[in-house]
């Protein structure tokens, strides 16, 4: 099986099983690491090649959406198959010897981004839906369930796994918050429009598990960055006036708030788990400043994901398509960024106080709303290169003070440092 998962893996990079075949590949996968103690001692492969060998198997199953439905659902299984004892051994198992962080379990995810982008009302959409819907139940029952507290230690381990767990909560942060319910939603469901909705303590758990990772983080930063841009911007379209109570309880900011306990967490717990002594507050500055910096040079890329101001209510979220996942990966790959830490707390207050102004100059430009003297090319001006007495940080200012914004700086900027503190 090991030289079988190999050669399928390295001699046909590119095949994709049938739906038969990748669900028995997927179910050897299980078999193997549920096993995996008495499979080495039967065998004379060592432990990192058996894991890969089976990390493999679950990879290329992973290629045929159909295969990952199957396995997840247990739609089209044998009687007698339990889809979520399959589901918890592949995702909660300790992929760490496999090389990839768990990049083949990881697919039991993947298959729900993808397909969930599909329309309401698409068969395929639909139950893709669903079994995000289901996340919880399979993953993250409750905070007092052993099943929670496996698999979060299991993410702890499998930084694939984590990832992709961010890049679908990513794209689905309408399922997340919405206005009028910015601190989640009561209960985890298909609401009747067909739009998945998950219950404000199960969605903390699952965005917890969506933390464990850096690109994970950064990942969600982005999103709720994005979220409060493109909240803004709806906003600033449809009324021409003072904004200040259209803005007044952010969904987007209670998200980003959540965010940031989610992501101390999962460090917390990370340190535990793998014995380390990981700094919260340093890792989530850093994913919270590549968020900031990363939702506005992307804008030109999301715009396109992102429904009208009449939808934004509905289906919402950041798509983690690949130029978004490159963007990500770069990133945080810079000496730069890894040597961030959080400044002292006067120097952090008044950074994400610009750093505030700068959404708004952001929502505007895509919005159509930003005056002109603000504009340079076809990005807003960087109000960190601005000083006090120039004429475009003046304008900048009194933009803010007509439209309604200033309390809305303020607020975000307190928010954003005191969850570093």
């Amino acid at each position: 099986m090991v030289q079988f998962s190999e050669l399928m893996g390295e001699a046909n990079p590119g095949y994709q099983p049938g739906t038969k075949l990748g669900t028995e590949m997927y179910l050897k996968s299980a078999d193997m690491v549920e096993n995996s103690t008495g499979g080495w001692g039967m065998t004379d492969t060592p432990p990192e090649a058996y894991e890969r060998a089976a990390s493999s198997l679950a990879e290329i199953a992973g290629r045929n959406n159909e295969s990952s439905y199957q396995i997840w659902s247990g739609d089209g299984m044998p009687e007698g198959y339990d889809p979520k004892e399959t589901v918890r051994t592949l995702i909660g198992h300790d992929w760490s010897q496999s090389g990839g962080g768990g990049s083949g379990a990881a697919t039991l995810l993947d298959w729900m981004t993808e397909d969930t982008q599909r329309p309401i009302g698409d068969p395929i959409g639909d139950r893709a839906r669903q079994a995000f819907v289901d996340l919880p139940d399979y993953l993250a029952p409750s905070d007092t369930d052993p099943v929670w507290d496996s698999q979060r230690d299991a993410f702890a381990r499998n930084p694939a796994i984590s990832t992709e767990m961010s890049q679908l909560l990513a794209s689905h942060t309408g399922a997340l918050v919405a206005p009028g319910q910015q601190n989640g939603f009561v209960d985890t469901r298909i609401d009747p429009e067909g739009y998945p909705r998950i219950s404000a303590d199960d969605a903390n758990r699952l965005l917890e598990l969506g933390s464990y990772s850096e690109e994970g983080r950064t990942t969600l930063t982005t999103a709720a960055e994005h979220a409060r841009i493109e909240e803004l911007q709806t906003a600033m379209g449809n009324h021409p006036g003072n904004l200040a109570d259209y803005v007044a309880n952010s969904p987007a900011g209670a998200l980003s708030g959540r965010i940031d306990h989610a992501m101390t967490e999962a460090i917390t717990n990370q340190n535990e788990v793998l014995q380390q002594d990981v700094v919260a507050k340093d890792a989530v500055y850093r994913a919270k400043v590549a968020g900031a910096e990363l939702a506005g040079s992307l804008a030109d890329e999301l715009t396109p994901k992102i429904p009208r101001a009449g939808e934004v209510i509905g289906y919402t979220g950041l798509d983690p398509g690949a130029t978004v996942e490159n963007a990500i990966k770069h990133f945080i790959e810079a000496p730069e960024y890894k040597a961030l830490t959080v400044p002292d707390d006067d120097i952090l207050m008044a950074g994400s106080n610009v750093q505030a102004q700068q959404t708004v100059l952001e929502a505007a430009m895509k919005a159509g709303e930003l005056p002109d003297e603000l504009k340079r090319g076809d990005s807003p001006v960087q109000i960190s290169e601005l000083g006090p007495d120039s004429r475009a940080y003046q304008i900048v200012q009194k933009y803010l003070i007509e439209r309604g914004l200033a309390q809305y700086v303020t607020d975000y900027a307190q928010s954003y440092s005191i969850a570093l503190k």
